[in-house]
């Protein structure tokens, strides 16, 4: 199962529930546009106000 969920703290929480529930039969791939909001941002090329912790 391959996660797109956003990058925030839901999608955080999501992403740790689904990892704990079905281990390495899951894959968050939530890294692969790790500098935006979410997939659909990341398609459309809009980059995200989202902080990086190295930032904070």
């Amino acid at each position: 199962m391959h996660c797109y969920l956003d990058n925030d703290q839901a999608g955080t929480v999501a992403a740790h529930t689904i990892m704990d529930c079905y281990q390495n039969r899951a894959i968050n791939e939530s890294i692969r546009y790790a500098e935006y909001k979410d997939v659909n941002d990341y398609l459309i090329g809009r980059k995200s106000i989202i902080p990086h912790k190295e930032d904070v």
